[in-house]
């Protein structure tokens, strides 16, 4: 009786072992991970001198990719639909190389579900690395979250919409330093707008992140038309001028 009593006392600790491994990793956890960078199961760890990456290898706990370094500008590069928003990635990637100390994308596209058949689209899913990250990350009172979108300006109903090249939003309301980085925006293209007052079309008025406890006035939501998010690829003189914009408002 008393074998069987140690090896059921072993199982448990077993399964709660692989419980608290394969749980996701809280705001406070997190925290704890940007100041002492550690692997992170169920995520891939890699690390160089300067750089810590975890990279999902499944759809367990909602993917997510990750880059940090401690080195460069307190902010975020949130790519939420790398595979439906072509070249957003892409272009996180340079304001991350040039600017941000955070990036982070999804790693499965957002029409698919996890295991448990919940939605990997991170602006509808409610938990996720993505999200606990940006929260943590928040620990940084001054830290700044570009949310980086596409949006196809066919599918627009404004004269606006159908024009724009950018748009930016803060949510419901805007201050100065969106309007000072729409302003910026406008040396890129005349047709950069921020929401609501000069664009009434916006495609992530449902965004979950909005209903998240961030620093008020903190995130960026940014849309680039497809044909702009290809010249931003294609020419690093415009991608320099776009960086510049998104350090404006700091």
């Amino acid at each position: 009786m008393k074998i069987f009593n140690i090896i059921c006392v072993l199982l448990l600790l077993a399964c709660n072992d692989a419980r608290t491994e394969s749980s996701l990793p809280s705001v406070a956890q997190l925290q704890a991970w940007f100041n002492k960078p550690t692997p992170l199961p169920p995520w891939s760890y890699h690390a160089t001198e300067d750089l810590h990456t975890l990279v999902a290898n499944s759809s367990q706990l909602g993917g997510n990719h990750l880059w940090y370094r401690q080195s460069g500008s307190t902010c975020v590069v949130s790519v939420p639909h790398q595979f439906f928003d072509k070249q957003s990635l892409t272009i996180g990637q340079a304001v991350f190389a040039q600017m941000c100390q955070l990036l982070i994308s999804n790693s499965h596209h957002r029409n698919t579900e996890d295991e448990h058949q919940e939605s990997m689209d991170l602006s509808k899913r409610r938990n996720s690395l993505h999200h606990n990250a940006i929260l943590a990350y928040q620990a940084n009172k001054d830290a700044k979250v570009f949310q980086l979108h596409g949006f196809s300006q066919s599918k627009r109903s404004t004269p606006e919409g159908k024009l724009a090249d950018f748009i930016v939003s803060q949510g419901t309301t805007s201050t100065p330093e969106l309007h000072r980085l729409a302003h910026c925006l406008t040396t890129l293209s005349p047709h950069s707008f921020y929401y609501p007052e000069q664009v009434s079309e916006l495609g992530g008025t449902k965004n979950v992140l909005h209903q998240l406890p961030l620093t008020p006035h903190s995130f960026y939501h940014i849309e680039i038309s497809a044909p702009m998010r290809q010249r931003l690829t294609e020419e690093p003189q415009l991608m320099e001028r776009f960086i510049v914009c998104l350090q404006s408002i700091r």
